[in-house]
């Protein structure tokens, strides 16, 4: 039987943001150092224009884990002027990490600087109303894809508005908001220590008759001439998958090599773009006619022995020594050739 790599320990982490800042289009050449919040959206008649948001997290422990779920949390705060009207805020991929290492930010050096994002949204949500409360984004499928890239490290995200036109921007508390810690921006992540166990059917290891390996020996030469002297691209294709078949075919059956064909589905969202696989063999089974074969040889064997050391005529003894060999041969190994045993090794059968 074959099962997938086994228990699972559930693990709630919570990231606290490595970086945060806000950026605006009125003023592309100012930065905002030591601000409290995170600005996403536009206000009344601020003179800030459009104002976005970047959050980075530090995630190189998640590597090696299989995530469950993750979620962006941020603490809403108020609007940007005096309205109630509800606004959708989306967060995004950020392609690039210079804004990071940027000492002052602004909305043209973020731009210029070789900083990106993905134009989809990794997640919306609708934000607004009470003041205070927590606001989340589930970003799973974000922090899974950072894991499928072998990316993670220090990952970072952008808050937009989805229409920067409308009026009723929204603000966020940010890490260095005081007195602040329940607040802070957060990324949730429930993640496992290994995969989740799934298991495959069972399945019966076989192994081919060395007495055909001369057929597939015969059959392997048949196509692969076939496919040097086709002209036909599909033919060929054909004609060297069967090649390769019977080339398989004649190594297994040559070496007494046993074969089991494994199948199985995942449906689990594999880590790393790897798949932990462990293959187990419960048992060797012995088909009813092998051991009935066996058990005949075996007799036969033992009758034999017995007239071997019954019998004082010289010739009788090698004839009863000659067949208790074969038989146990047999017995052993179902097979004659190669074979060299001594008397003594039947006595102390």
């Amino acid at each position: 039987s074959t099962l997938f790599a086994g228990s699972a320990i559930a693990l709630t982490t919570n990231y606290v943001s490595a970086k945060d800042a806000s950026i605006a289009s009125d003023t592309p050449n100012t930065s905002f150092p030591g601000n409290y919040y995170l600005f996403v959206g536009q206000d009344n008649g601020g003179g800030f224009g459009i104002e976005r948001s970047m959050i980075a997290f530090q995630l190189s422990e998640l590597k090696g884990k299989f995530i469950n779920q993750a979620r962006l949390r941020l603490a809403y705060s108020s609007a940007l002027s005096d309205t109630t009207d509800l606004q959708s805020v989306s967060v995004h991929n950020i392609t690039g990490d210079r804004w990071m290492v940027t000492p002052h930010l602004t909305w043209n050096s973020f731009i210029s600087g070789g900083n990106g994002f993905d134009s989809s949204p990794a997640a919306s949500a609708v934000v607004g109303g009470v003041q205070n409360k927590h606001v989340y984004w589930d970003i799973t499928t974000l922090v899974k894809s950072w894991q499928v890239q072998q990316a993670l490290g220090t990952k970072s995200v952008l808050l937009k508005a989805d229409n920067e036109q409308a009026t009723n921007g929204k603000a966020f508390k940010g890490k260095d908001f005081p007195n602040a810690n329940l607040d802070r921006p957060l990324l949730i992540v429930s993640s496992d220590s290994s995969r989740p166990v799934t298991y495959a059917k069972n399945t019966i290891a076989r192994r081919r008759s060395k007495s055909r390996a001369p057929r597939y020996l015969k059959l392997y030469r048949y196509y692969r001439a076939k496919q040097l002297k086709s002209k036909n691209k599909a033919l060929r294709r054909r004609y060297a998958k069967a090649k390769n078949k019977y080339l398989r075919a004649y190594r297994y059956s040559k070496k007494q090599i046993a074969t089991a064909r494994l199948k199985w589905k995942v449906s689990d969202t594999f880590s790393e773009n790897k798949a932990k696989v462990i293959v187990k063999v419960d048992r060797r089974v012995i088909s009813k006619p092998h051991k009935r074969r066996k058990d005949i040889y075996f007799k036969k064997y033992k009758a034999y022995k017995a007239k071997y050391k019954k019998t004082k005529n010289r010739r009788l003894r090698k004839r009863y020594l000659n067949a208790a060999k074969m038989n146990y041969i047999l017995k052993k190994h179902r097979q004659i050739g190669g074979q060299s045993l001594s008397a003594q090794d039947f006595m102390d059968y």
